[in-house]
C-alpha cells in the first residue's frame, strides 16, 4: 500500500488519476492538509506477473519507459501513441517509471531515479523503485528510456555501451548524435539492460521533441518487424561522442553565452564567470547537455568525438 500526498490546490490529482486507473484501485479521503490517495495495489505482485509474462512470452521484448524524471512529461504523451499499437510479434511493454514524481511535477522525490540503479530494498523512494524496475529492465531484449531536456534541441540518443547489438538498434534509429555516457558509473536505468537506448531529443513541450522521439521508436519497432510501416533511408551520418567526465558547477557562476552543446571548446577557453572570476576549460572538449539549470551540481558533461562506422 502506498500513500501519496497532494496539496489541496492545483490540478495534479486529476492527471495522476488518469494514469493509474488502468493499473490501480484507489480510495480517496479528505484530510486537513492534503488529499490522500491511497493506492491499494501491490506493485511488486503486478511486476512479478508482468515479469513472468516477459520470461515466457515471445521475443523480441521491447520495454518502453517514460517519466524516469517526473517533470519530463513528453514520454507519457508518447506512450499514449505507442499503446495503440498491436504487436505483430514479441511484446511491447510500456511503463511510467516514477508516478509519484510525475503526479507532483517533480524531477524526483528523494534522489534522481536515473542515478539510483540497481537500487536498495530498504532505501529511499527512488532506490526502492529502482529495485522494483530492475528485473523488468533485465528481462527485456531492448529498453527505451524517454527523456526531455532544458538544453535545447539535442537530437541525441544515449547508450552506456556500444556492442554490436546496441549498434544495430542505433542504426535503425539513425539519430543525429549518439552519446556513449560512461560518466554516470552504471547507475542509470539503461545501464542494466541488454540493449539500452535513451532518447534525449529536446525540450519537453516541443512538438518536434514529441514527433522525432516517436519516429525514432517507431523505426525500432518497424525495423524489428513488430509493427507495420515504412521509413525512408536517411542521409544523416550519426556523430558519436564518448561522454566520460562531468563539468562541476561553481556556485554563483554563469555559463558564457558562447558555450553551446556540441560546439568544440578549446583548453583555456572561458566556460563560466561571476563578477570577479573566470572558470576555464581544463582541456579540449565538446559540451554535452550543458546548461545553467540542466543539473543541480554540474553544468553538464564533457565529450570527445569517436570514429564509429
Amino acid at each position: 500500500m502506498r500513500e501519496i500526498y497532494f496539496p489541496k490546490k492545483g490540478g495534479t490529482a486529476k492527471s495522476f488519476r488518469f494514469l493509474v486507473l488502468s493499473h490501480d484501485v484507489f480510495i480517496v479521503r479528505r484530510d486537513e492538509e492534503f488529499f490522500i490517495f491511497i493506492l491499494v495495489f501491490h506493485v511488486m505482485n503486478h511486476n512479478n506477473v508482468l515479469l513472468e509474462k516477459m520470461k515466457t512470452g515471445d521475443h523480441p521484448i521491447v520495454y518502453i519507459n517514460a517519466c524516469t524524471h517526473g517533470n519530463e512529461k513528453v514520454g507519457a504523451r508518447i506512450l499514449e501513441a505507442i499503446e495503440k499499437i498491436s504487436a505483430k510479434k514479441g511484446m511491447i511493454v510500456t511503463n511510467i517509471a516514477n508516478r509519484e514524481a510525475f503526479a507532483l511535477d517533480k524531477r524526483f522525490i528523494d534522489q534522481d531515479l536515473n542515478r539510483s540503479f540497481p537500487g536498495k530494498l530498504d532505501g529511499n523512494h527512488e532506490e526502492r523503485l529502482a529495485c522494483e524496475l530492475l528485473p523488468l529492465v533485465q528481462a527485456a531484449d531492448i529498453v527505451i528510456d524517454i527523456h526531455s531536456t532544458t538544453s535545447g534541441r539535442l537530437s541525441s540518443v544515449i547508450v552506456t555501451k556500444l556492442d554490436e547489438a546496441t549498434l544495430d538498434i542505433v542504426r535503425l534509429i539513425n539519430p543525429k548524435r549518439v552519446l556513449l555516457l560512461s560518466a554516470t558509473e552504471n547507475n542509470a536505468l539503461i545501464s542494466s539492460a541488454k540493449v539500452g537506448i535513451g532518447f534525449e531529443y529536446g525540450k519537453d513541450q516541443s512538438i518536434v521533441t514529441y514527433r522525432e522521439t516517436l519516429r525514432g521508436i517507431m523505426r525500432i519497432l518497424i525495423g524489428l518487424g513488430m509493427t507495420k510501416g515504412r521509413f525512408g533511408r536517411s542521409e544523416v551520418k550519426s556523430e558519436f561522442y564518448n561522454v566520460s567526465d562531468s563539468f562541476e558547477k561553481t556556485e554563483g557562476f554563469i555559463l558564457e553565452k558562447g558555450i553551446k552543446n556540441f560546439k568544440l571548446v578549446r583548453k583555456g577557453e572561458v566556460i563560466a564567470k561571476n563578477k570577479k572570476e573566470l572558470v576555464l576549460a581544463p582541456k579540449d572538449f565538446y559540451p554535452v547537455l550543458f546548461g545553467n539549470s540542466t543539473y543541480e551540481k554540474i553544468f553538464g558533461f564533457m565529450g570527445e568525438r569517436m570514429d564509429i562506422d
